[in-house]
């Protein structure tokens, strides 16, 4: 069955045993169909963001006639994994989104849009719009932002490049204003034993190498230990700072 199908990653060979549990619709009857069964577990399969679109577009007009734009109320099908802003009192500011969550808009914002340059190319522009989401199993309120250019079609090899330019330049700004170095993570981590063990083993390494010991290979592996956690701990920082 279709299920099957799409577990084992068989995407060219389509196939159902039909029985009673499968019926034809005239096309006259689709609205109908679709208008009386929004509230229940009903989902439309397609193959593309821009089919996806299409029939998205037509129950907004046709049945919900709330406009063509995403607005409040509707219900959106998360297609990626992201940490949002959690908008309550929680020991953790963030909530992991995942793949496949549902939820339903509360709020959105203005389009905010980039230009981006790209060598050699068109500049392409990227429309963001902040959104306030509910998610629909736990009902907790958060705040994320999407892309409109994904919500039309599938994005072009440009526009994943300025998406990732585009990322790029607003990290590297970030960094700037909350540097790694002097920061709470950095004074945790030089506290932490996993640094100040590491430390120990390149301090007595670099003592047995100045009385004449052949060292110098384990010296440059723990010095090379010590870059990594360190790193670790700085990648840390990117990554609270792309989910501001």
């Amino acid at each position: 069955m279709l299920v099957d199908a799409i577990d084992d990653k068989r995407f060219n060979n389509l196939a159902f045993d039909y029985d009673d549990n499968f019926s034809k619709v005239a096309k006259s009857d689709l609205q109908t169909l679709i208008a009386n069964n929004l509230n229940n577990d009903f989902k439309v399969l397609t193959y593309t963001n821009k089919s996806c679109s299409a029939i998205n577009l037509w129950i907004k007009k046709s049945i919900l006639r709330n406009g063509t734009d995403l607005t409040t109320n509707d219900l959106v099908l998360i297609n990626n994994t992201v940490d949002a802003i959690l908008l309550e009192d929680s020991i953790s500011p963030t909530k992991r989104l995942f793949n496949g969550d549902f939820a339903w808009v509360e709020d959105i914002s203005e389009v905010h849009s980039y230009l981006v340059e790209i060598k050699n190319k068109e500049p392409i522009t990227l429309f963001f719009k902040n959104i306030t989401l509910k998610l629909c199993d736990s009902g907790e309120i958060l705040e994320t932002c999407y892309l409109e250019n994904y919500l039309a079609e599938d994005l072009s090899e440009d526009e994943k490049l300025a998406l990732k330019i585009l990322i790029n330049q607003k990290l590297d700004l970030l960094l700037k204003s909350f540097p790694f170095e002097g920061s709470l993570t950095e004074n945790k981590l030089i506290a932490s034993s996993e640094y100040q063990d590491q430390l120990l083993i390149i301090n007595r390494l670099e003592s047995q190498l100045k009385t004449g010991d052949k060292v110098v290979t384990k010296l440059k592996q723990a010095e090379a230990t010590l870059k990594r956690i360190v790193k670790k701990h700085r990648d840390t920082i990117s990554a609270i700072l792309c989910v501001w």
